[in-house]
């Protein structure tokens, strides 16, 4: 699918549309799709220099599967292609060792932190393609390959880690840029799967074969060189494209240091509720202080006797199946399950999943609405039984619209009848002023009824990177990388770091369980 905004290459500025032209496809005889290739890798170089990690005239290492990647799936080719490159002087590679001088045919490697060789050349820009105090230029990207690099070529300028002064977000995005998909025959599984039931959804495909499509997507997994890492400003949590990615392809994240091991997570059991049930002052303070106003409407509930039920629920990892039973208990029959055809999934872990979406709703909901609503649930079902009477597509749409206000209200009546502390403690914390914690492009979206979330998932944040991830890296363990509330190491570290994460919670007087 084409974008309607434009994305653009960032080439060298001596790189004019005239050279384009006369040199590049007269002279030197590019094609299209080789410049393409070209300029792609010259927005990956720039903007290492134009970050300031790096000076315009040194080299910057390249891992081997980086570039592996960046030239698609044929290494081969890839590698002819470079040197095609390196050949017409287009790109410069360090051919000498830094430290000795000595002479290095086909590149100097440089060595990773644990002293694997061969992980990385180096290369750069010829000096001779900069004009006189500019660095670079924009180059619009041609359709025809827009495709393949928009999510690379559109982020590169627009992350919001450069407003984030913590240092450990931004190295765990840094790793997360590095991380690539194992191109294996489960993985080509998993997506030829996907194809063929969207396939079905649509009723074929022409445009492109699943072949096609499985190596494009194999190839856009990897080729990642431009970080979209960005730090949002309601929670403070840290996106990426490695934690959008569906849960199925986490087992085959790999990172370039430790190509043989998959990325095991370490993650809190129940993490949304557990949060909750263990709000408290020392770490408001410490992690939100700008939420500190709630401070006291936690400290007059926390001790009734339904928010301690609800805190031994969480502790124990066991807040979803209560739910689940409970709804059950009141409504007369399960919570309605999403996904009915995921053969995939346990029925445990269904289960689990409809408490979880349930659980979500009456945390985050609007209460306002809902207690200055007139309807009743009974009314809600009433209508549904009515709408089975009728058939059409806005009779369907009706439905399920009216469905998932049902569920809302279902799910708000439950946490007030189950645990009415914990609705009365959360109602007065939406009721609070939180707007000057926004940025001011922010302020329109903000909504009182988000605080719970804002709350919650700012302490998240906080114990994840200043706690968890800087004690993993004062061990040594530096190529974390986080799920929001998880993190996960290679799997030669997990044992140690997962008790290092014990020891962290532990040093904030909290003890979760671990999955």
């Amino acid at each position: 699918m084409i974008m309607n905004k434009i994305k653009n290459y960032f080439i060298p500025s001596g790189i004019s549309d005239q050279y384009i032209n006369q040199i590049l496809t007269k002279h030197f005889g590019l094609e299209p799709l080789q410049i393409h290739k070209l300029f792609s890798y010259y927005t990956y170089i720039l903007k290492k220099v134009s970050n300031g990690s790096c000076d315009i005239e040194e080299y910057i290492p390249v891992h081997h599967e980086i570039q592996k990647y960046f030239f698609e799936q044929k290494r081969k080719n890839g590698k002819y292609l470079l040197d095609l490159f390196l050949k017409l002087g287009l790109i410069e590679r360090l051919d000498y060792n830094p430290y000795t001088g000595e002479y290095c045919p086909g590149g100097y490697y440089n060595y990773s932190n644990n002293g694997n060789p061969h992980q990385s050349l180096s290369y750069r820009i010829p000096k001779q393609l900069f004009q006189s105090g500019k660095l670079y230029r924009m180059v619009p990207v041609g359709k025809k390959y827009l495709k393949k690099y928009v999510k690379q070529l559109n982020r590169m300028n627009f992350t919001d880690l450069t407003k984030c002064e913590e240092y450990y977000r931004k190295a765990v995005a840094k790793v997360m840029d590095e991380i690539y998909i194992e191109d294996c025959l489960d993985v080509r599984m998993i997506l030829a799967d996907m194809y063929s039931e969207r396939a079905t959804e649509l009723g074929g495909i022409t445009f492109i074969s699943q072949e096609e499509w499985v190596d494009a997507k194999i190839s856009n997994f990897n080729l990642n060189p431009f970080s979209d890492g960005l730090v949002d400003a309601f929670g403070e949590r840290l996106h990426h494209s490695v934690v959008r990615r569906k849960k199925v392809f986490r087992p085959y994240h790999r990172h370039p240091d430790f190509p043989n091991e998959k990325y095991e997570i370490i993650d809190i059991v129940n993490s949304q509720p557990w949060f909750y049930a263990n709000l408290n002052e020392s770490l408001i303070e410490k992690f939100a202080p700008k939420c500190s106003d709630a401070i006291a409407i936690i400290k007059k509930y926390r001790r009734t006797s339904d928010y301690k039920r609800f805190k031994e629920l969480a502790d124990e990892g066991k807040m979803y199946e209560a739910i689940y039973e409970l709804w059950e208990k009141k409504y007369g029959s399960p919570i309605k399950q999403r996904d009915v055809n995921d053969t995939e999934t346990s029925y445990s872990e269904k289960l689990r999943k409809a408490a979880k979406e349930v659980t979500y709703i009456a945390f985050y909901a609007n209460y306002t609405i809902e207690e200055n609503s007139k309807s009743t649930i009974q009314d809600f079902e009433q209508l549904l039984l009515d709408y089975a009477l009728e058939e059409g597509e806005d009779i369907l749409e009706a439905m399920d619209k009216t469905r998932e206000v049902l569920i809302c209200k279902k799910a708000i009546q439950l946490l007030k009848d189950e645990f009415n502390t914990v609705y009365q403690m959360f109602k007065e914390i939406k009721q609070l002023n939180w707007k000057h914690l926004l940025p001011q492009e922010k302020e329109k979206k903000y909504a009182r009824y988000k605080n719970t979330a804002l709350l919650v998932q700012r302490i998240e944040a906080g114990v994840i990177y200043t706690q968890i991830v800087k004690d993993l890296h004062n061990a040594g363990i530096n190529k974390v990388i986080t799920y929001h509330d998880a993190v996960a190491v290679p799997e030669s570290q997990y044992n140690q770091a997962k008790e290092i994460v014990i020891n962290s919670f532990l040093a904030l007087e909290l003890n979760p369980k671990l999955a």
